[in-house]
């Protein structure tokens, strides 16, 4: 019975002016249609005005729209005219000329072959193969080069406005890019992955290791999206505005589906990362 209630409740029509209800709309519409105004109020009064725009003229309020295509930032109502849309949206001519680099290196990165080297003994140790890493000067893990995107304010720019896309598009841009920064390898140790410190691979954490990329990232973008705050405020619209603090605020609060998204791409990168060594590493061997 109190289930029958509750859905009988939630079907009811309220006038805000005198608490009149009912279930039907048509007695809601003749309610506000009287000569004299309910509860004796003003014809001027704004809650009336605005309920009888709703029931009389069925004038609905309009809803929010929340949903922008990440290229060209369009705004709509739904996430199926989003994708309707995506077919045809031309705004991917729009992206910087590093992004479409960087996506062509991927896309050639994919395609490689999987070159299998072991790295790691038995006994866990590291193998020769690093002396043969070692022909590169790797960048320390958590001190890379930053120069090449950091002076790139419409790179950052995209970064910041794709959110979760583009934050991992920042990743991979600051690793891949630089041969220098592919300090990150997979390891055969389970749930650890191999990282450059003082000029040798180490071991360490693999969730460690993907939380401080997250937070680093995160951290450049937040302060670059500062640093332009009024910038982005004339350029973008309302509501991707509002989404973009949402989205750096929920990153920071450790938001679950967020952060499995990062780390998908992350390991992706980390593959990526991995193929471009061993394949260092078999042309040195070849030369050899």
């Amino acid at each position: 019975m109190d289930d029958h209630e509750t859905v009988r409740q939630r079907k009811q029509h309220v006038c805000t002016v005198c608490g009149y209800s009912t279930r039907y709309t048509t007695s809601m519409k003749k309610h506000l249609s009287k000569v004299l105004p309910c509860g004796n109020v003003s014809v001027d009064d704004s809650r009336y005005i605005k309920m009888v725009d709703i029931y009389v003229h069925g004038n609905k309020p309009p809803k929010e729209t929340t949903f922008s295509c990440d290229c060209c930032n369009k705004l709509f109502k739904s996430r199926t005219s989003v994708y309707r849309h995506a077919k045809i949206c031309t705004g991917q001519s729009k992206l910087t000329d590093e992004v479409r680099i960087l996506k062509e290196e991927v896309r050639k990165l994919k395609e490689e072959p999987r070159l299998v080297q072991n790295i790691v003994n038995n006994n866990n140790n590291v193998t020769n193969n690093v002396s043969v890493y070692n022909t590169i000067s790797f960048n320390n893990y958590g001190s890379e080069k930053l120069d090449h995107i950091l002076n790139k304010t419409e790179l950052l720019d995209q970064c910041v406005r794709r959110r979760d896309k583009g934050h991992g598009e920042f990743i991979e841009y600051v690793h891949l890019r630089t041969p220098e920064n592919r300090n990150i390898m997979n390891s055969n140790r389970r749930n650890t992955v191999l990282v450059v410190e003082n000029g040798e691979w180490v071991h360490k954490d693999k969730d460690d290791v993907q939380q401080a990329l997250i937070q680093s990232s995160c951290e450049i973008l937040t302060n670059h999206f500062e640093t332009h705050k009024r910038r982005f405020k004339r350029h973008l619209s309302d509501c991707l505005f509002h989404d973009i603090i949402k989205y750096f605020d929920q990153v920071n609060e450790g938001n679950l589906d967020i952060e499995l998204k990062l780390k998908d791409k992350i390991n992706e990168i980390i593959d990526m990362m991995t193929k471009c060594n061993n394949k260092q590493t078999n042309n040195n061997i070849d030369q050899r």
